[in-house]
C-alpha cells in the first residue's frame, strides 16, 4: 500500500454508540426495535487520516430515513448521524449507504439495519353491517272501474231480446 493510498480520505468506522460495535467490520446488523411506532437510532461515523470528506447518505428501503443526506467530516473526526425507522413498509432489512468521491473515484460503505418487533396497531373496529335495502314502495291500488253511464242498455233488455 502506498503512502497516498494509506492517507486517502475514507470512512474507517461506523459505530453503534450503545455497544461500540463497528458495523463495518462486524457481520451482525444494527437492530432497531420498532414496537412503539417509529424508532430512532444513532451512529458514529469516523473518518481516517486523509483529508475532509463530503459523504452522501441514503437508504435502500423507504422505511429507513437518514436524518440528513450529506455529511461533511474532517480527518480523524467522529460525527453522529441519526436514522428513523418507520413501522410501515415491506421487509425487515435495509442498507444505510455512505458514499463519497476521492480523486474522481466513487467509494462507498454500507451498514445493515434490522427492523425488529411488531407494531401495536390500534384496535380494529368491528366490521360494518351492511345497511338493509330500503323498504319496497307500497303497492299501487288497482284502477277504479269506469263510472256507469246512463243511457246504456238495461240488463233485462239483453235477456228479453234473446227470447
Amino acid at each position: 500500500m502506498s503512502f497516498a493510498a494509506a492517507n486517502s480520505p475514507e470512512i474507517v468506522a461506523v459505530r453503534d454508540p450503545a455497544t461500540q460495535r463497528d458495523l463495518l467490520t462486524e457481520p451482525q446488523p444494527l437492530i432497531v426495535n420498532r414496537q412503539h411506532g417509529p424508532a430512532k437510532a444513532r451512529l458514529h461515523v469516523q473518518s481516517g487520516i486523509g483529508g475532509p470528506l463530503r459523504v452522501s447518505i441514503s437508504a435502500d428501503e423507504s422505511w429507513l430515513r437518514p436524518d440528513r443526506t450529506t455529511l461533511d467530516i474532517q480527518a480523524n473526526q467522529i460525527v453522529e448521524i441519526g436514522v428513523t425507522v418507520l413501522p410501515d413498509g415491506p421487509g425487515e432489512f435495509a442498507l444505510l449507504n455512505l458514499a463519497w468521491q476521492v480523486a474522481g473515484e466513487n467509494l462507498a460503505e454500507s451498514v445493515l439495519i434490522w427492523r425488529q418487533g411488531t407494531v401495536a396497531k390500534a384496535p380494529t373496529p368491528p366490521p360494518r353491517t351492511p345497511t338493509p335495502p330500503p323498504p319496497a314502495p307500497p303497492p299501487t291500488p288497482a284502477p277504479a272501474p269506469p263510472p256507469k253511464t246512463s243511457g246504456g242498455t238495461p240488463w233485462w233488455q239483453d235477456h228479453v231480446d234473446g227470447m
